[in-house]
């Protein structure tokens, strides 16, 4: 039964390179290539993942190389121009079984090599069976780990054995962890329990310890492999993160940390006097419960800096230390003295505060004040204020627009003194106000303000120019308003897409001027984009776009083809317009040739006559995909296949380009495929097209598809069929 198998491969091999020399490409190379199989040799006997290798040369150059494997086909990998390989895992064939290997070789014209018949046999019968790699540890905590292999591949496969050892030696003593007969099995994780139920710890594996593991693979005859040597180190408790912000006064401090997800047991806190603290018990302090993550600190001395330092201690007593950081506790308290904005200052007046003292004992406010930097307790004196709890002044009878200067002391009752900042206030001038554009439009500008709040306003000037900087008394628009309560103007009979500026003024009655700028640009029509061109019937383009949405005096679309490139503008050809709004769908009324490329751009124009800026230009070329046909098997005899199919009624029609394959579902570009035959006789409903495919070996199934193929090079496939050959 054997030899008749290979007789009929080896008359299938050599009956389908005869066809495909047949079906050749290039006329100019008729030499095939040079294929010699390297391994294995000749009545070799294998096993395990085995390598095919050959040599494959030719004048030109080898294109790809197939391996047949008892018929077969394999793609082989090219290792360089000239070796190629097949890696064949012979685990999957039974034992002590011969086997056939032919390579074949393609050039660039077709020519097709073939290499001489290899036989091997198989057996993987009493060999060691293949190791298992292992993977790095994953997961790696305090007292677990998880080990991943790649599961093994052996038939006769019966266990997996892990050992584990606290140094990279293997002489026996290292320890079992876990004996698994599920072969697909390929991770475990290591808790610390061993095969003959002894534990590492009673928490698992032992924390800060390196652990070495390896994995063997035992067969049923006994035989076993080993892994490579993995490792990892256990970790430590995850030390708590000390936050920087404490509060402290003079004799106390709180300081606090992110809660621990750990098993903790306590907190451990330790102060020193230097940044240095150590893990000493002498630097500890206290002892807070796993439930706490704040920490008060009592009986310490003013004015003094000290370092902190908590230690979590988890069930298995490790300890491990968090950031350090500085605590600095209070002597008398600062205040900060805050920058006085809107309306507390005023064109005579200023209100001024400050933050609360925190001091425990009586003290009061001293607010001073100096129209120079640098103000002491020399300068004018605002105020005295006794209560802690009052921290607003409002100093008055200052002059307008005038820079004064302020700093506020903090008195004890034992006489000491602390300063605030010293903070620098201008009292107000009049104000400008700023001018806005709460409606832009095409020919049209809406401007609006705020109305003047106080009561000395005397009225409001507006100038406009297209100048940038430009001086008001050559302003292009002057405006004089003296209603206090008008907020808005609207500056009309404007032009399109063009920058305006503006210069606006309130003016008191005391002569003080203020004023605002603004820039401001009109609209454009809006313009639309082209979102598909489509060639209808191989006769005309349909041009879709967006609709313009925004313009309330529109009034139609323009459309502008070109043939010469894609700069389509206003100058080139108008082939149509669309007065409605909403039709954006435009059928191109102009002849348009075949295979020729065309450019399109689209205006919008309003009822003014002027347009909106060119949408994107999009091109396309006339000619769509053909027609497919419907490909049906006549019949066959032992070495021909008859087909035929309904013609293609396409004025463009080129050719018909038939291919076959032994794969039932494939494309042109698959590898399997074979271009049989191009057609170019197009048929007729009255006489359809037919083929006959000869010369083909008996009994064999095959599936066909055929390509139509326009002259402008696009194609359609026809459904795939099955034929067959008469055995």
């Amino acid at each position: 039964m054997i030899h008749k198998r290979i007789s009929l491969f080896i008359f299938i091999v050599i009956t389908g390179i005869l066809l495909l020399i047949g079906c050749g490409g290039d006329e100019g190379d008729h030499e095939p290539p040079d294929v010699t199989i390297t391994s294995p040799t000749d009545n070799q006997t294998i096993f395990g993942k085995h390598t095919l290798k050959c040599i494959a040369t030719d004048n030109e150059s080898v294109v790809t190389v197939y391996f047949f494997v008892d018929g077969k086909m394999k793609e082989a990998n090219a290792e360089s121009r000239t070796v190629f390989l097949f890696h064949w895992d012979t685990t999957a064939e039974e034992d002590s079984t011969r086997h056939i290997i032919v390579a074949q070789a393609y050039d660039a014209s077709d020519n097709i090599g073939m290499s001489d018949t290899i036989y091997c046999i198989v057996d993987n019968r009493g060999k060691a069976p293949v190791a298992s790699g292992l993977s790095e540890p994953e997961n790696v905590g305090k007292h677990s780990m998880t080990l991943s292999w790649n599961p093994s591949i052996d038939k006769d496969f019966q266990e997996y054995r892990l050992y584990r050892n606290t140094a990279d030696q293997w002489d026996g003593m290292e320890t079992l962890v876990i004996v698994i007969s599920n072969k697909n099995q390929s991770s475990y994780i290591d808790v610390g329990s061993n095969y003959d139920s002894s534990w590492v710890t009673p928490w698992g594996l032992d924390e800060n310890s390196v652990y070495y593991y390896r994995l063997q693979v035992h067969d049923t005859l006994g035989l076993y492999s080993a892994s490579n040597v993995v490792s990892a180190v256990t970790k430590l408790p995850v030390p708590v993160v000390l936050k920087e912000n404490y509060s402290a006064i003079k004799f106390t401090a709180t300081i606090s940390w992110y809660k621990s997800d750990e098993d903790v047991k306590y907190y451990r806190i330790h102060r020193n006097r230097s940044a240095n603290v150590g893990n000493s018990l002498s630097d500890s302090v206290g002892i807070s419960a796993a439930r706490n993550s704040v920490f008060v600190d009592r009986n310490l001395s003013s004015l003094t800096s000290y370092y902190y330092k908590v230690f979590i201690v988890d069930n298995a007593g490790y300890a491990t230390g968090s950031n350090v950081i500085q605590v600095e506790t209070a002597g008398i308290g600062t205040i900060s003295l805050n920058v006085p904005v809107g309306d507390d200052v005023n064109k005579c007046s200023v209100r001024l505060s400050w933050s609360k003292s925190r001091e425990e004992d009586d003290c009061e406010y001293r607010v001073y004040r100096a129209t120079h930097s640098g103000v002491t307790d020399s300068d004018d004196l605002g105020t005295v204020i006794s209560d802690k709890e009052d921290t607003v002044y409002t100093d008055q009878g200052l002059q307008q627009d005038k820079l004064y200067y302020y700093v506020v002391y903090l008195i004890d009752s034992e006489g000491n003194i602390a300063r605030s900042n010293e903070i620098s206030v201008r009292t107000m001038s009049i104000q400008a106000i700023p001018l806005t554009a709460s409606d832009i439009g095409k020919y049209y500008i809406n401007l609006s303000w705020e109305s003047y709040s106080d009561n000395d306003f005397l009225g409001y000037y507006l100038y406009r120019s297209t100048t940038a900087n430009f001086d008001t008394a050559y302003a292009d628009r002057k405006l004089i308003f003296k209603e206090i309560d008008l907020n808005e103007y609207t500056d009309t009979d404007l032009n399109l897409d063009t920058q305006y500026f503006y210069k606006f003024f309130v003016a008191d009655t005391f002569g003080y001027m203020a004023g605002s700028e603004l820039f401001v640009q009109t609209k454009s029509i809006q313009r639309v984009e082209i979102t598909d061109i489509e060639a209808i019937d191989d006769s005309y383009f349909q041009v879709r776009f967006t609709m313009n949405r925004e313009d309330d005096d529109f009034q139609y679309y323009a459309v502008y083809r070109d043939d010469s490139g894609p700069d389509v503008d206003k100058s080139d050809l108008r082939v149509g317009t669309k007065t409605s709004r909403s039709d954006t769908i435009f059928n191109d009324p102009e002849p348009a040739t075949l295979l020729q490329q065309y450019f399109y751009r689209v205006y919008v124009f309003d009822s003014r006559g002027n347009s909106s800026a060119g949408s994107n230009v999009m091109g396309d070329t006339l000619n769509s995909e053909p027609t497919s046909v419907t490909l049906s098997f006549l019949g066959s005899d032992n070495s021909s296949i008859q087909l035929s199919w309904t013609p293609n009624q396409d004025d463009d029609f080129a050719r018909y380009d038939l291919y076959r394959s032994v794969q039932s579902e494939f494309t042109k570009e698959s590898s399997t495929a074979v271009k049989v035959v191009e057609i170019t006789n197009k048929g007729t409903p009255e006489d359809p097209p037919t083929y006959t495919e000869s010369g083909l070996p008996s009994g064999v199934i095959y599936y066909y598809c055929l390509y139509v193929v326009d002259m402008g090079g696009l194609s359609a496939a026809s459904n795939i069929v099955q034929a067959y050959t008469v055995p």
